[in-house]
């Protein structure tokens, strides 16, 4: 009953305002037309993938994802989680980022969030095992079940950027946070099926000439150990564990007289008078 009384008085009101005239429906209509395309054509705006290419800030990714091995992708594909709540709340809020650059200054926003898993496995499977050259090992389903891993931990050079060798594959660096040889094995044959060990290195004074032959080739070094600029301070800034604690001081001779040359890598021939005579 309160209802319908409702509905007889709003009725009354437009009676007596004399509001049933046509002018009045027309220009109603037409309102409710202009909400319409004010919120329908900017959904369509913001769902298409040239939209993120207007913005300056986004002209980089752009370009690197059309030529990218996503490109038959769409940004909302990747970029927005399964659901009709999840594309709601995404429209919601790329129309008010059209609105409000279209009102101020055009500002980059982080809009897209990053894709999860769920979206990945929509086309990817998590039981490859080897790399796509099949000379590295990745047991995908062991880093994401066992390890619950997110795919952009490892894959976030795939799309928009390239890793620091200019390539789209996971930088060493990201695997190295990891094959530490604490949490994960970091011996190359671990995960590299045709890497290993080359001969000079299998040398007995491998230890005492690596340095000297790094001088001199130091681009194939750069082939295995180049992830890092520095790779060299690796070893090299660190004591070596036989040199903790005080019982070093006096056994070192010992250790001396059976490596000498391994000595000699670090501290040069005259060290030792530094303190012997």
């Amino acid at each position: 009953m309160a209802f319908t009384g409702k509905v007889k008085s709003w009725f009354f009101f437009i009676n007596r305002r004399n509001l049933t005239r046509p002018v009045f429906w027309f220009a109603f209509l037409g309102m409710i037309f202009i909400i319409a395309l004010m919120i329908s054509v900017p959904m369509y705006i913001t769902t298409r993938n040239q939209y993120c290419s207007t913005c300056h800030a986004m002209e980089s990714y752009y370009s690197s994802w059309e030529h990218s091995t996503h490109a038959y992708a769409d940004c909302v594909n990747c970029h927005v989680a399964p659901g009709l709540g999840n594309d709601i709340r995404h429209v919601y809020r790329s129309t008010r980022e059209l609105y409000t650059n279209l009102i101020s200054s055009p500002e980059h926003s982080a809009n897209f969030s990053l894709p999860t898993n769920e979206i990945c496995f929509s086309c990817h499977t998590e039981y490859r095992s080897v790399s796509a050259s099949g000379d590295l090992l990745i047991p995908h389903k062991q880093h994401v079940k066992l390890r619950s891993l997110q795919c952009v931990n490892c894959h976030r050079y795939l799309v928009h950027y390239k890793n620091p060798e200019g390539k789209n594959t996971p930088s060493m660096t990201i695997c190295y946070k990891c094959h530490n040889g604490v949490q994960a094995p970091k011996d190359c044959k671990a995960c590299h099926t045709k890497k290993s060990y080359p001969d000079t290195h299998k040398a007995a004074e491998w230890f005492e000439v690596h340095g000297s032959l790094a001088k001199k080739e130091g681009k194939e070094c750069a082939k295995c150990h180049g992830w890092t600029p520095k790779y060299c301070e690796e070893c090299h800034q660190k004591r070596p564990p036989s040199h903790a604690g005080v019982i070093w001081r006096t056994n070192h001779k010992d250790a001396g007289k059976e490596r000498e040359q391994g000595c000699y890598v670090c501290h040069g021939k005259t060290f030792c008078k530094n303190c012997h005579d």
